[in-house]
């Protein structure tokens, strides 16, 4: 995933996380809660048909 709330972003130089979330298409960093949500679906039966695919948790990061 992209750059995701948590004790590593605390403590990564603010300026670095300033260009990341710059870099993104969402401006924000992301939830915990976002990823699960994406492993959740995938571990459903909302995603049987789906195979062989990349699922990119990142906001859009360019």
């Amino acid at each position: 995933p992209g750059l995701i709330e948590s004790e590593v972003v605390t403590n990564m130089p603010k300026e670095k996380v300033e260009a990341i979330i710059k870099s993104s298409s969402l401006g924000r960093i992301g939830k915990p809660e976002e990823v699960a949500q994406a492993v959740l679906f995938l571990a459903s039966e909302h995603s049987d048909y789906i195979t062989g695919q990349t699922i990119v948790v990142d906001g859009g990061i360019i």
